[in-house]
């Protein structure tokens, strides 16, 4: 559960969103994805916690503020959306918008392409082509953005459903065994029914027709960004750690591999690890590994927080403009 503010205030010094100052941001890890897949339902428990945390969203939103309430994946799959729509109603007085693969993956690439101008400011927005891997609780989006041109999918993998499927040890994971889950999530991926049009991404990206400058590789989501914090401290672009991280795919991958050994309790000994997510981080971790191989990622890759949310935040105000 994550939720932004920002105010139309360019001039603002401080961090921005292509000059809107960001007021406020945050998580919660509520599990919301917790064994959809499985029961159809949404689990009561992670029901409660994301009645809890919208709650307390509502108490901290300041007055007279214009905002929109959006879910995705785990809606999408819910055999009945109607406990979580009904609780969006009545904290909020507002109509939850359940957004769908594409205009979620469009909007998460809107985020990530405003760090990446932060990061690499002396690219040419309107000739670098943006590559962006992004890995939920319940879904994960791939797909690419330049200037006017875009192209977005999002596929029915995510952390919490990679998590629970492969039953990941909270003794930890030896590096046979994290290599044997990368060779089997990319065979069950390869099954998805929306695999060819997934495939057919790739091979846009790969035989494009439109011309660029540079490319430059992204990878969203929460866990990835708490991975960052926790293991890549060393390699922060911006003094804002949620901007993100850069570094390579191959030092990730052997950094994953000695997370995913490490026990739980271990792992929750490591500084700036969120002690949230440190049960489901390996399967996110896993998931984004094998994505990034069959999608051709390459270095420098960024790790940024920017997503979604600051994806919704520009639409917000672009539509105003």
């Amino acid at each position: 559960m994550k939720y932004i503010c920002v105010k139309d205030q360019r001039k603002v010094p401080g961090p921005t969103l292509r000059g809107l100052e960001i007021v406020d941001q945050g998580s919660k890890v509520t599990r919301l994805a917790k064994n959809v897949v499985q029961t159809g339902v949404f689990d009561p428990q992670a029901l409660k916690l994301t009645e809890d945390t919208l709650s307390e969203m509502a108490q901290k939103m300041p007055k007279n503020t214009d905002f929109v309430v959006a879910a995705t994946e785990s809606a999408r799959k819910v055999q009945d959306p109607k406990p979580l729509v009904d609780l969006v109603r009545n904290i909020f007085s507002k109509n939850l918008i359940i957004l769908d693969g594409a205009q979620e993956a469009h909007l998460s690439s809107k985020g990530a392409c405003a760090a990446a101008q932060k990061v690499w400011p002396q690219d040419d927005p309107k000739k670098t082509l943006y590559c962006f891997l992004e890995v939920g609780g319940g879904s994960a989006q791939f797909g690419y953005h330049m200037n006017s041109h875009f192209g977005g999918i999002s596929i029915p993998f995510g952390a919490v459903t990679v998590f629970e499927k492969y039953s990941l040890s909270a003794d930890g994971t030896s590096k046979k065994q994290s290599e044997a889950i990368l060779g089997s999530l990319k065979n069950d991926i390869q099954l998805l029914p929306n695999f060819e049009e997934f495939k057919q991404m790739i091979n846009t990206i790969g035989h494009t027709n439109f011309s660029y400058n540079s490319i430059r590789y992204l990878a969203i989501g929460g866990t990835l960004i708490s991975t960052a914090r926790a293991l890549l401290d060393g390699n922060r672009s911006q003094q804002d750690d949620f901007v993100g991280y850069t570094t390579s795919l191959t030092t990730l991958r052997e950094k994953v591999f000695n997370f995913a050994s490490l026990s739980l309790k271990e792992r929750l000994n490591i500084p700036k690890i969120d002690p949230t997510r440190a049960d489901i981080m390996p399967a996110g971790l896993l998931l984004f590994l094998a994505l990034a191989e069959m999608t051709h990622f390459s270095d420098p890759l960024l790790i940024t927080g920017w997503g979604l949310r600051h994806g919704m935040a520009l639409r917000a105000f672009e539509e105003k403009e």
